[in-house]
């Protein structure tokens, strides 16, 4: 027998159930929204990881379009000069061989020598960009115990066609590589652009106009720091642009006349150590005039630096025939005044003087050349330049 309910009791059931079928809503709402954001949050995912793979793919495809291996070869040969190059490393540093009878599947082979300071480790990671840049990879590299060589075996397709010996030189004392910078027309203008660069390097040669404005202050700048300095002196110039300057040799001086102007400048500029030519396309060119000036710097122990101002000077000439410590430089880096050609003129001047083992790098008391310029000092040292004194390059 059912006993019915009473209205109490039926009003509490209809509760419960309502507070139930509330908490089952929730639930489910929160699984359900649980189970959307999963599935949208997976997707998103799926979508990354796909065109990511894609970006992989790309990229690995623009670096890995494989050369025939003879092609590779030919193109590493002529590629490698520039990457070398950056490090200090000179045509004659560079032995390249083919041979007709293939070794381990090598047909040609480098002998490298690098300077002593040369990182092996940024050395092989240019190798290996450069070598996907033309289509090969460096499929091996062995560095010895020592840290002092570098093999690198390169190729393509799986085929071996190059490989690369890198040694470092330790013979460092056998083969010096020097360089010295003259800083040009000082003293037109505060010393302020020049304490830029010299409190980079005390070994920039600073060359001093007399008779200017600022060249008391210069010289005074330069005896304070140590920092060596020489005579600016002016000479006559074929340019009818070129206004003589205070002081400036003439073709028509004299030998007694020209002695007078040498002396009274190298007063005014105390404690040079030797004298260039400012100018002087006209007077540098007058065999009797530089006779006159190099008596007259050899009785006073001055050297001479011969800016080739003419291509016929005969400056350089003269002085060693009469005995004058001496040396001639390749040209200005500044003639250009924009920052690019200034780049570019010491690129070729620190090349040569890798070739050759000394150069003379002279530029004008100017911003543009003094920013260059202090960019440039440590990228001589990586690539084993030596920044000397005028004093230790003529001869």
């Amino acid at each position: 027998m059912t006993l019915p309910l009473s209205n109490n009791t039926w009003r509490h059931c209809c509760l419960n159930r309502k507070k139930n079928d509330s908490i089952t809503f929730l639930v489910l709402s929160v699984v359900l929204a649980f189970a959307a954001f999963s599935t949208a949050g997976i997707a998103v995912y799926l979508w990354y990881v796909s065109n990511h793979q894609k970006a992989l793919q790309n990229i690995t495809q623009l670096y890995t379009v494989q050369s025939d291996p003879k092609g590779f070869s030919e193109e590493l040969s002529t590629a490698i000069r520039p990457i070398l190059s950056e490090f200090g490393v000179s045509k004659k540093d560079i032995k390249y061989a083919a041979s007709k009878l293939a070794v381990n599947g090598i047909n040609y082979s480098y002998s490298v020598n690098i300077p002593s300071k040369t990182s092996l480790t940024l050395l092989n990671y240019k190798v290996n960009i450069l070598a996907r840049k033309i289509g090969g990879k460096v499929m091996s590299g062995s560095e010895s115990s020592d840290s002092q060589s570098l093999t690198l075996i390169l190729g393509t397709r799986a085929t071996p066609t190059d490989m690369i010996v890198f040694k470092k030189n330790l013979s460092p004392v056998t083969k010096q590589i020097k360089a010295a910078i003259i800083i040009e027309d000082v003293g037109l203008q505060p010393v302020e652009n020049l304490i830029r660069i010299c409190n980079s390097s005390q070994k920039i040669t600073l060359s001093i106009l007399p008779f200017q404005r600022y060249t008391e202050q210069a010289v005074k700048f330069a005896s304070e720091n140590n920092i060596p300095y020489i005579l600016d002196m002016p000479f006559e110039s074929k340019s009818l642009k070129e206004r003589p300057q205070a002081g400036s040799i003439l073709t028509i001086d004299s030998e007694t006349e020209i002695v007078e102007k040498l002396t009274r400048a190298f007063k005014n500029v105390k404690g040079a150590q030797g004298a260039n030519n400012h100018l002087g396309s006209k007077a540098v060119e007058d065999i009797p005039v530089m006779e006159s000036v190099m008596n007259f710097l050899k009785s006073n122990n001055y050297f001479f630096v011969d800016t080739k101002a003419s291509p016929e000077s005969a400056g350089f000439k003269v002085s060693q025939r009469i005995g004058v410590k001496s040396v001639m430089t390749p040209g200005y880096i500044d003639n250009e005044g924009n920052r690019t050609a200034i780049e570019n003129r010491i690129e070729m001047f620190s090349n040569q003087a890798i070739e050759k083992g000394s150069i003379i790098i002279i530029g004008h008391d100017r911003p543009i050349t003094i920013s260059v310029l202090k960019k440039y000092l440590p990228i001589f040292e990586q690539k084993g330049i030596r920044l000397v004194r005028v004093a230790d390059i003529v001869k």
